[in-house]
């Protein structure tokens, strides 16, 4: 097995030099094809009492099978999980979810090449998790 430990580069990146490392094993989250790269965002994870949820943002380049776990800045959402998420343009939207103790009704949007979140002036008159989403062009 590879193993190796993650290097953070200049655009605040950090490289987890290939496959042994990347996110922690999760449940409820989602990922969204950007290019040749899959984006995860969120969902619940962890062993026993350690159980959370999380707001964190890997990239997974699928020709080299290297994970990266992305810097943001701006306004993130609250950890969460059983949201939903797709990719259009260079953006990913996410959307609801709920973080074990409330129930999400918001909309953000993450410009993955600059690593920018933005939290958009939407909701529904209802919270919404465990939902699934579906973009047509």
């Amino acid at each position: 097995a590879m193993v190796s430990s993650g290097v953070q580069g200049e655009d605040g990146e950090t490289d987890t030099g290939g496959p042994a490392k990347g996110p922690a094993p999760r449940s409820n989250h989602t990922m969204s094809l950007y290019e040749n790269t899959a984006v995860l965002f969120g969902g619940h994870g962890g062993m026993g009492y350690q159980r959370r949820a999380f707001n964190d943002v890997w990239t997974l380049n699928l020709d080299s099978n290297r994970w990266i776990e992305l810097t943001c800045h701006g306004n993130p959402p609250a950890p969460r999980s059983g949201h939903a998420a797709f990719h259009k343009e260079g953006y990913m939207f996410v959307f609801g979810g709920w973080n074990g103790e409330a129930q999400f009704n918001d909309l953000f949007m993450l410009d993955i090449e600059n690593k920018d979140w933005s939290d958009l002036d939407l909701s529904f008159s209802v919270p919404r998790w465990n939902m699934a989403s579906h973009l047509v062009e």
